[in-house]
């Protein structure tokens, strides 16, 4: 295959899907791989580096693995650096190791291929071990992401660019690929049957960009025939790229789900019904400010009318007040700078302002931009 088309082909599938591509990554090829470790006195002898400093996938030309190498290196690697926050961590370490590399050395320019050699008892050597120390462990407690995510997206391009097959010799390859390594990819490849290519993508604190039918997409794959025609799913929060991906749903089958990159805010039909009468603003907020991605039965529009139409009534100022209360409670035993807390004091703040709002005879809806100031905000 020419390599030419193989990165064309895998940069369009990239954008396409997540709408990223390597944008600083370069890759190198050396038809004389074995001077090229020995220049950089790595020990492994593996088919492919990728250095996060310099952006830099090396390939060793004579690999038969090298079109999935590269792959793996330049597009997996590659994408992770520039653009997952673990990733940026790595590359932020390693630059700062740069810096002091060039000041000890009293260097312009460092050469990537070169052993550098500065003396033990340097001025700055305490402060370079010390980052040296912590981008070591650093590493080693993301290194699950770093190259179970490299191996994901090598399998996933290779299924679409027509290099499954030579994906799967090279995973069998235990001369190049470890159990360890195995096993991880599984576990990409079991998680991606469960939840789908997007959640295996942000999971790793990648950029999320989508649409909504990506969204409803996910959650099809996640919960397999249990998205009803009279449940609601409604995308609402900041909707930042690195932000977590919030979703409030009206379902009798789907539960409250929360991770590191998606927060499921569910409740039955039942308790929609009866909060909603409450003015409860764990719902009005989601139904006023958010977008509904999911909604066959049309009854988000139906529920809007309802809040603004129904009477405000004690039973209901009673109610937020009692949330704010419970929220406070829950924040003062959380772990302080915790998400925890953060939501749980936004949340006894914004129903306390609701129930002071309901007393002026103001609904949700028009306060809605305030609340959702207030709860994504602080």
């Amino acid at each position: 295959m020419n390599l030419d088309y193989l990165i064309e082909e895998s940069n369009k599938v990239l954008l396409q899907e997540f709408q990223v591509t390597p944008e600083k990554s370069i890759y190198v090829l050396h038809p004389d791989w074995e001077t090229y470790l020995r220049k950089t006195g790595t020990t492994a002898r593996p088919h492919g580096i990728y250095l996060p400093r310099t952006f830099t996938a090396n390939l060793d030309t004579n690999s038969p693995y090298f079109l999935v190498n590269l792959l793996h290196e330049y597009f997996g690697h590659g994408l992770f650096c520039e653009h997952s926050l673990i990733g940026q961590k790595i590359v932020s370490n390693e630059e700062q190791l740069m810096d002091l590399e060039l000041k000890m050395s009293g260097l312009d320019t460092l050469s990537p291929d070169e052993i550098l050699q500065i003396p033990a008892n340097h001025p700055l050597m305490p402060n370079y071990r010390g980052i040296q120390s912590e981008t070591i462990i650093f590493l080693q407690q993301t290194w699950g992401q770093y190259e179970g995510f490299a191996l994901w997206m090598e399998h996933h391009l290779a299924q679409i660019t027509g290099n499954l097959d030579l994906f799967i010799k090279k995973l069998e390859d235990n001369s190049v690929i470890s159990d360890s390594e195995r096993q991880l990819f599984e576990w990409f490849l079991e998680f991606e049957n469960k939840a789908g290519k997007y959640a295996v993508f942000w999971s790793v604190s990648m950029p999320k960009y989508y649409e909504n039918e990506t969204l409803v997409e996910m959650l099809q794959i996640m919960y397999p025939g249990q998205l009803g025609e009279k449940d609601i799913v409604i995308l609402y929060g900041s909707k930042k790229p690195y932000s977590d991906i919030d979703l409030f749903i009206v379902s009798d089958n789907i539960k409250s789900y929360y991770n590191d990159w998606i927060d499921i805010y569910a409740v039955t039909h039942d308790e929609f019904e009866r909060r909603i009468k409450l003015f409860d603003i764990s719902l009005t907020d989601p139904i006023f400010s958010g977008t509904a991605i999911y909604d066959p039965g049309k009854r988000v529009q139906n529920s809007r009318d309802l809040i603004n139409g129904q009477p405000i009534t004690q039973e209901a100022i009673q109610f937020n007040l009692s949330m704010s209360e419970q929220q406070e409670r829950l924040a003062e035993n959380a772990d302080s700078h915790s998400k925890e807390k953060k939501v749980c004091s936004s949340y006894a703040r914004t129903y306390m302002l609701n129930a002071q709002e309901l007393v002026k005879g103001n609904r949700s809806s028009d306060c809605t931009s305030f609340f959702a100031a207030t709860l994504f905000f602080g």
